[in-house]
C-alpha cells in the first residue's frame, strides 16, 4: 500500500486524512517538517504533506526552509509541490487536575457557538496555576488573544507538533513531582505545587492522551485555516497517481467573485464530496454532464535569488509575470544562507500551471524560462490544481 507522511505521532494527521483515503493509502506520522522532506526524498514515502501558510499567522518558516534547500539535500531527484490541502484549525488548551473556573474569572470574554456553548475562555481556574505551555511555534500567533488575556507571562515552549505538546503534558502528569514542586529543568513532574504544564493542541489529541479540555476553540479567528502542500519526488514514474480529489478545483466560496468557467473538470456535487475527503459517488459522476461546471484554477511556485547590489533586480524578475498577464498570489522571502548576511531567497506563487493541458498558450513555460535568465538563480518548485 502506498504511503503518505505528515507530522504527528499517535494522532492521525488531519491534512492527510482530508486528502488521502485510508483504505488506499497508509498514513505515516513523523516528528518534524524536516522529517517529511527527508522521508519523501529518500523514497520512504510516495507523498508528504507540509504546512505552508496559516490564514492568521502567515508563512510556516520551517517549510519555507525546506523549499529553500540551503544544503542541496533534496536534489536528484528534486522535490516538488503537486497538490494542496486546506484544513480548518481549531485549538484547545489541554491539561489535567485543575479546579473549576470561578464565575469572576471569565467576564466579558469568549464567544457563543451555534450550540450555545461558550468558547475561547477557560473552563477551569487557570490563575497562577500554569507554569508553562507547550505547542508548535506557529500556534502562538493564532491564539494571541487568549494567551494575553488568561496566560500572560507564562513560559511558551516550542515543540515539533501540537500532538507532541499533548504527549509532553501527559508524560509530566505521570511523573512524580520533584522537590520544590516545579519539576526542575525539563519540566518533569509538572503536577507539583509550583505550577502545571498545559498544551495547545487538538481535540483528537485530548482523546488519545486522556488529557482534560481546559478551554475550547481558543484561536483568535473562527476562520483560522492552514494551507498544506503535497510534495513528491519529481520524475519518479513509480509513484502512484494523486487521488482524484486533489486534481479538481472546488467552487469559489461565496466571498470570492465568480467568473465564467473556461474549462470544466468537476461538478459542484463532486467538489463537495472531495472537500469531505470522500471518493466521488456514482451520482456525482452522472452529474458531471448535467451539473454546474467548476473552472480549473492552478498555481505554480518558484524560488529565486537576485543580485542585491543591482538596483531594480527584483522588479526586473516580477516584470516577467506582468508582461504575460500572470497574476502573482504571494511573495515571501527567507534569508539566503548560501550568500552574504541580509540577502534573501524569494518565493513567488502565481496563477498558472506548467502542464500542457493547462498552459495552452505556453505563458508559464515562457515566464519560467525568462526568470531563469533574469534572476541570479531560479528553480521551479511545482504546479498544482487549486483547492480554494
Amino acid at each position: 500500500m502506498p504511503n503518505v507522511v505528515d507530522t504527528g505521532k499517535k494522532e492521525k494527521p488531519a491534512a492527510a486524512l482530508n486528502a488521502f483515503d485510508q483504505e488506499e493509502w497508509e498514513l505515516k506520522p513523523v516528528a518534524t517538517i524536516r522529517d517529511i522532506f527527508q522521508t519523501v526524498h529518500s523514497c520512504g514515502a510516495s507523498y508528504g504533506i507540509v504546512p505552508f501558510e496559516n490564514s492568521t499567522n502567515g508563512p510556516v518558516l520551517l517549510s519555507f526552509n525546506g523549499f529553500a534547500d540551503y544544503e542541496d539535500r533534496y536534489t536528484s531527484p528534486d522535490l516538488g509541490v503537486c497538490g494542496e490541502v486546506y484544513v480548518d484549525v481549531r485549538h484547545y488548551l489541554l491539561g489535567h487536575d485543575f479546579f473549576p473556573a470561578s464565575a469572576s474569572s471569565t467576564p466579558g470574554h469568549g464567544r457563543v457557538g451555534g450550540d450555545g456553548e461558550r468558547t475561547g475562555v477557560p473552563l477551569v481556574d487557570l490563575e497562577g496555576k500554569v507554569k508553562r505551555i507547550y505547542s508548535h511555534p506557529q500556534v502562538w500567533g493564532q491564539c494571541e488573544r487568549f494567551l494575553s488575556t488568561f496566560l500572560g507571562g507564562v513560559e511558551q515552549v516550542d515543540v515539533p507538533s501540537t500532538s507532541k505538546a499533548a504527549e509532553l503534558v501527559f508524560a509530566e502528569g505521570m511523573s512524580p513531582p520533584s522537590p520544590g514542586g516545579d519539576g526542575g529543568k525539563g519540566g518533569k513532574g509538572g503536577g507539583g505545587g509550583g505550577g502545571k504544564s498545559v498544551a495547545i493542541s487538538s481535540l483528537a489529541a485530548a482523546r488519545l492522551t486522556g488529557l482534560d479540555v481546559l478551554a475550547k476553540r481558543i484561536e483568535d479567528r473562527e476562520d483560522n485555516t492552514t494551507r498544506f502542500f503535497v510534495i513528491r519526488r519529481e520524475r519518479d514514474s513509480a509513484i502512484p497517481g494523486l487521488p482524484e480529489n486533489l486534481l479538481e478545483s472546488l467552487p469559489p466560496r461565496p466571498s470570492q467573485s465568480s467568473t465564467a468557467p473556461t474549462e470544466s473538470t468537476s461538478t459542484a456535487a463532486e467538489a463537495a464530496e472531495a472537500a469531505a475527503g470522500e471518493t466521488p459517488s456514482p451520482a456525482s459522476e452522472t452529474a458531471k454532464t448535467a451539473g454546474a461546471k467548476v473552472k480549473t484554477r492552478t498555481k505554480t511556485l518558484i524560488r529565486f535569488t537576485v543580485p542585491h547590489s543591482s538596483p531594480g533586480a527584483l522588479a526586473d524578475v516580477l516584470s516577467c509575470f506582468r508582461r504575460r498577464g500572470l497574476n502573482l498570489t504571494s511573495i515571501n522571502s527567507r534569508p539566503n544562507l548560501r550568500g552574504r548576511p541580509f540577502t534573501y531567497v524569494f518565493f513567488v506563487e502565481f496563477e498558472g500551471h506548467t502542464g500542457d493541458e493547462y498552459d495552452g498558450e505556453g505563458k508559464v513555460k515562457e515566464v519560467l524560462e525568462e526568470v531563469g535568465t533574469v534572476a541570479e538563480e531560479a528553480k521551479w518548485l511545482g504546479s498544482w490544481v487549486c483547492r480554494r
